[in-house]
């Protein structure tokens, strides 16, 4: 899977670069974070897979990932800021 990656090319830049930049940083983030709970549930065996402990952090990781998305995009959406990319999974 490809990841895109988005850098601000300065200050110049008018709102609609800046927003369009935020939304993809947003989407880049929520990629890689799906991207690394894949991994994580790819490197298990058939028998931690079958794990109901297992089987509920990948739930719930899953869900943290869509809920951090939709709050990123209210928060900026209510007041203009927006929580960068690998901020939200250190």
């Amino acid at each position: 899977m490809t990841t895109m990656r988005v850098y601000n090319q300065g200050t110049n830049a008018t709102p609609q670069c800046v927003c369009g930049s935020r939304k993809i940083a947003r989407y880049n983030s929520s990629i890689l974070a799906i991207e690394n709970l894949v991994l994580w549930w790819d490197s298990m065996t058939t028998v931690e897979k079958g794990s109901p402990l297992h089987c509920g952090q990948l739930v719930s990781m899953g869900e943290a990932i869509i809920n951090r998305f939709y709050l990123q995009r209210r928060t900026h959406m209510l007041n203009g800021t927006v929580y960068i990319g690998e901020a939200l999974y250190m």
